[in-house]
């Protein structure tokens, strides 16, 4: 870590220029982490969630091995007031504010994913209205998307503007319009397996006719017409040899597997996509039902650590089947609608229990399971249990969680991979800094014992590296106290660490309310990371938070403008900080191709509020720094009069009547 003096050259100037290869080393933190984290939901008697339950009150089975609970932490999804200012720049996707412990994301996530071809229309509608309802009662900051398959229309990217995704799923109604004369998927299930009564059941359904397509698997099932009762009555001897409608359910089979197969796929790709998102994530599916069995257990089991690996939860929601709507025959369709329900709600059960949710047939009004879910996700616990040596890195294990008291319903998967050991030394009984740190980087919620803030920004090292320059800034609420050890990883999409640092009694700058400043500079690609901070304070109170950042790609030859940074100018230099106070300043990096690049062009900086109004509008000095390639324009901000809420600083270089340039990012004023 670089002195006090040369943190105020760094953050004073260039951000970054000359430091770059002091903190982009070979990573060399590691450290060995013994324990495993799972989630879990338990339901009381009353199907209501338990809360207050300790880890004495867990049992964990994984690979067959009771495993000691070390801990179990209920992680509550409370529900926010709304913001009194709602804002949108409408000139660039805004950044977020500074990440702190002390304020974690609470809201859920949901996306809503439509299975069409199994749904007819009649019941798509139904349960796309409650669906629809569902979605405006859900917390302001719960965020909610909306996917189709197949084909992928209507579409809702994750949002809190509610109301779209509600029009959007009012707008669904199904597709599944099933032949008569064709077997169901419940009804080829059985009839593959040589069930007589299914075969039976499928011949009086379609009427036995021999001109149907397929003839000979009605011919080869078709007995007598037996007369029965008072009444005629249709009913069939099934013949000894009903190979030929074997082998059609077996081809039948094949293409529900296939259509299962391909759902599945989707469902991994979805959670995987969810996984860069904070708080609870759930997939509400609704289906017909899913062909799930030994011929494509591997792609339920792919979908599972996909779930698994984003901590995504899936809840199944069946509408009652309705295929095969008339009969030619005049037979009955009952049997063929059980067959369907039972099969394909097999498939949804076992596809939720892979991902600690539920399946749940509707049979009336979708009301209850859609508040089920609701319940159900208003918080979760995480359980950390030892990893046993004989745990193969990254083999997936069965796990069985209970809860050692009757009248409880534990929700937990059914496979787990157990987080590898680092090669590090053995920690002693009671852990030093750098395992400490170590396990606060892997648990996967905030520890808020210790506030922390942590803000990245990114420029660019000149206007022809593609290579992003990223400032750390963390703000160590430690008044009065030292700061022992501290550290970070920081990992690209695929978890690879692509940089990260262990520091031991760091050097930190002072802050006027006694907190302390960590600064770091990094050089990285293109691309989506994710920061993991924690450190611990001289009081043993520890700290973490996880912050995510993209490093923008910039063709070649082109402007590029970095983020804007927020900082603190009441000593003469500007210094990045996290926490704003009701004065501030902004700051932006200006890299031009050539100083004739930016002729004639002006440099606007703003304040907006709600519907992109303009609170403040600025026009600032572009100045070129030490370099002689950098420019750089900074606006002094003061939010006093502003009421609490969210608000967007925009920054945008104009010549004439157009924008060459525009970046923005959140910032969030405290009620006053």
């Amino acid at each position: 870590m670089p002195s006090k003096n040369t943190v105020l050259l760094l953050v004073g100037s260039t951000l970054a220029i000359g430091f770059s290869s002091a903190f982009a080393q070979t990573p060399q933190f590691r450290s060995s982490v013994d324990l495993v984290v799972v989630d879990a939901v338990v339901l009381d008697a009353k199907g209501e969630p338990a809360t207050a339950l300790t880890a004495a009150d867990f049992v964990v089975t994984a690979a067959g091995r009771a495993r000691k609970v070390v801990s179990a932490q209920y992680v509550r999804v409370a529900a926010s007031a709304p913001q009194a200012v709602v804002t949108n720049s409408g000139a660039a996707t805004p950044l977020p504010p500074a990440t702190s412990n002390q304020t974690p994301h609470t809201g859920r996530s949901f996306v809503i994913v439509a299975d069409l071809s199994t749904i007819t229309p009649g019941n798509g509608r139904l349960i796309f209205d409650r669906i629809g309802a569902f979605v405006d009662q859900l917390a302001p900051e719960d965020l909610v998307g909306l996917a189709v398959l197949p084909g992928g229309s209507p579409r809702v990217d994750l949002t809190t503007e509610h109301a779209r995704v509600r029009d959007a799923a009012r707008t669904i109604s199904g597709v599944s319009h099933q032949a008569t004369s064709e077997m169901s998927p419940g009804e080829a299930a059985y009839i593959e397996r040589g069930d007589g009564r299914a075969i039976e059941d499928y011949i009086d359904r379609i009427g036995g006719d021999p001109s149907t397509p397929n003839a000979a698997c009605r011919l080869g099932a078709v007995g007598a017409i037996v007369s029965g009762g008072s009444s005629k009555q249709r009913s069939f001897q099934v013949n000894s040899d009903v190979r030929d409608c074997i082998v059609e359910a077996s081809r039948m089979m094949g293409r529900y597997r296939q259509q299962s197969r391909a759902v599945l796929e989707s469902l991994a790709a979805v959670a995987t996509a969810m996984a860069p998102i904070a708080g609870p994530k759930t997939l509400v599916f609704v289906s017909g039902g899913l062909s799930v069995d030994t011929h494509n257990r591997d792609d339920l089991k792919t979908f599972a650590r996909a779930a698994e690996a984003a901590r995504v939860s899936l809840y199944a929601l069946q509408p009652p089947t309705t295929l095969a709507e008339a009969s030619r025959g005049g037979g009955s369709v009952a049997a063929g609608h059980r067959l369907d329900d039972e099969m394909g709600l097999d498939g949804l059960a076992s596809t939720a229990a892979a991902a600690r949710g539920s399946a749940l047939h509707i049979s009336g009004t979708a009301d209850a399971a859609l508040q089920q879910i609701n319940r159900e996700t208003s918080g979760y616990y995480l359980l950390a249990f030892e990893r046993d040596a004989s745990d193969s890195d990254n083999a997936r294990v069965p796990i069985v969680v209970r809860v050692n008291r009757p009248g409880f319903d534990v929700r937990a998967r059914s496979e787990v991979t157990p987080k590898p050991t680092a090669a590090s030394t053995t920690p002693s009984a009671s852990g030093d800094a750098k395992t400490m740190l170590g396990t606060l980087m892997r648990w996967p919620v905030p520890v808020a014992e210790l506030p922390l803030a942590v803000d990245v920004s990114v420029t660019y090292r000149d206007a022809a590296s593609s290579d992003g320059q990223v400032l750390l800034a963390v703000d160590i609420g430690a008044a009065g106290a030292t700061i022992n050890a501290l550290g970070f990883e920081v990992t690209d999409n695929a978890g690879k660490i692509v940089a990260d640092e262990f520091a031991p009694q760091p050097k930190t700058l002072a802050r006027p309310d006694g907190g302390r400043l960590y600064f770091a500079v990094m050089a990285l690609p293109p691309g989506s990371y994710a920061l993991k901070f924690a450190a611990i304070d001289g009081n043993h109170r520890r700290g973490s938070v996880e912050r995510r950042f993209t490093v923008k790609a910039t063709p070649a030859g082109a402007l590029r403008i970095g983020d804007i940074s927020f900082g603190d100018e009441s000593s003469g230099v500007f210094v990045p900080t996290p926490t704003i106070s009701a004065a501030f300043s902004a700051r932006v990096d200006v890299l031009p191709t050539s100083a004739t690049e930016l002729e004639g062009a002006h440099a606007f900086i703003s304040i907006l509020g709600s519907a992109s109004a303009p609170l403040m509008r600025s026009e600032v000095p572009l100045r070129l720094t030490a370099d002689g390639t950098r420019y750089q324009a900074t606006a002094a901000l003061n939010t006093s009069t502003l009421p609490g809420g969210t608000y967007v600083v925009t920054f945008e270089l104009v010549r004439g009547d157009r924008v060459i340039g525009t970046t923005a990012r959140e910032f969030r004023v405290q009620t006053r």
